[in-house]
C-alpha cells in the first residue's frame, strides 16, 4: 500500500513540475499570435502580436523583423529591434511582443511617440501594384540563443 502511494506522489511531483516548466526552453521561443488585419491602406497601422517564453528570461537582446515583399524580388526589409532592458529578468519568462508600424504615414501611439513608417516596395511605386507580403520575426536571448522564425499569414499593402 505504502509502494502504491508513494509511485503515485511520484508520478504527481513529476506531472506538476512537467506542467510548470513545459515550453521552456534556453532557447527563446517565439510564437505568432495576431496581425490586426490582413489588408492595410496607406496611413494604417499594423499592429502584430507574438508570444514568447524563455527559460533563462534573458530576452532583453534583440528581436529581428524582415518583410519579404512576394510580387517584388528586388525589395528587401530587415531591421534588427533592441528589447527594452525594462523587461525583467526572472527564469520561466513569458510575455507578449507588440510591433506597431504606420504604412506610408507618421502617425503616433498614445504617448506621443512616432511609429516606425512601414513604406511600400520600389515595385508598388513603378508598377502602381499592391504588395503580397510576409512579415517573419525572431527572437534572440543575450546568451546569443535565438528562437526559430515564425511568420505573419500573407498581408497586402494596397497602392
Amino acid at each position: 500500500m505504502k509502494a502504491k502511494l508513494l509511485i503515485a506522489a511520484l508520478i504527481m511531483v513529476i506531472t506538476l513540475n512537467n506542467c510548470t516548466k513545459s515550453g521552456f526552453t534556453t532557447a527563446p521561443q517565439l510564437t505568432f499570435k495576431d496581425v490586426n488585419a490582413t489588408t492595410f491602406s496607406q496611413g494604417d497601422v499594423m499592429t502584430f502580436a507574438l508570444d514568447f517564453t524563455d527559460k533563462e528570461g534573458d530576452v532583453q537582446s534583440h528581436l529581428y523583423v524582415e518583410k519579404k515583399t512576394l510580387n517584388c524580388t528586388t525589395s528587401k526589409y530587415a531591421k534588427l529591434d533592441s528589447i527594452p532592458g525594462s523587461v525583467p529578468k526572472t527564469s520561466y519568462t513569458k510575455g507578449e511582443i507588440n510591433l506597431t508600424f504606420a504604412y506610408n504615414a507618421v502617425e503616433y501611439d498614445i504617448n506621443g511617440n512616432r511609429l516606425e513608417i512601414m513604406t511600400g516596395s520600389s515595385c508598388q511605386a513603378v508598377n502602381r501594384q499592391n504588395d503580397t507580403c510576409i512579415f517573419r520575426f525572431a527572437l534572440t536571448d543575450k546568451a546569443n540563443h535565438t528562437s526559430d522564425t515564425v511568420s505573419s499569414p500573407i498581408i497586402v499593402l494596397k497602392n
